[in-house]
């Protein structure tokens, strides 16, 4: 777990410094045909990094079986992102999407890494187990 942990931090540092080049690397892909607002590279790269973090646990508790506190928190987050990233789409635009799906992604960057302690710490009781 420690090697992808390490993988992920370089992910980080990778997910960074193409944020900050994302101008120049816009310009070089789509030359000026489209304008891509920093917003919108920021919260993509966000997602990216919280995606990553994410399945570097969910493969894990996929692998042993553990699926049942996922499927309610993928459940739960898809009903509770349809209707935010509307209310956010309507006041921010695509920046607002984007967002909402970051904001709910971010219950199961803590959820899914406290139920593998529990299952590594033979700790795991309910529907941590499950």
């Amino acid at each position: 777990m420690k090697k992808l942990r390490l993988f992920w931090l370089l992910l980080c540092a990778s997910a960074i410094v193409m944020l900050i080049f994302s101008s120049y690397i816009y310009k070089i892909w789509i030359d000026e045909d489209v304008i891509v607002p920093f917003s919108i590279s920021a919260t993509m790269a966000a997602y990216v990094i919280l995606n990553a973090w994410n399945g570097i646990y969910s493969q894990f508790l996929n692998g042993v079986g553990k699926i049942k506190l996922q499927l309610y928190s993928a459940i739960g987050g898809s009903l509770l992102n349809i209707p935010f990233s509307i209310y956010l789409g309507q006041h921010l635009g695509l920046y607002g999407v984007i967002l909402s799906t970051v904001i709910i992604s971010l219950f199961n960057a803590f959820v899914i890494p406290i139920q593998f302690n529990k299952l590594i710490n033979h700790k795991a009781r309910g529907i941590w187990a499950e």
